[in-house]
């Protein structure tokens, strides 16, 4: 049980740092001019959506095995 209630709280500290991370790049992509400035910000927001399908993947990954 305690590896359970681990492992749940890993994960949702791994979602919310993710989360946090998209909503400051949105914000950022709100207050960007158009151009170089939102640009980079959007690819930033690409791979913070990479990396949550990635963490995704991994959590059930770990789901399946257990």
């Amino acid at each position: 049980m305690i590896d359970f209630t681990m492992n749940t709280a890993y994960q949702m500290g791994a979602y919310k740092a993710i989360a946090q991370m998209m909503a400051e790049a949105v914000r950022k992509l709100d207050a960007a001019e158009a151009g170089w400035d939102a640009e980079l910000v959007m690819m930033n927001l690409v791979s913070l959506a990479k990396q949550f399908e990635e963490t995704k993947e991994k959590f059930e990954k770990e789901v399946d095995i257990a």
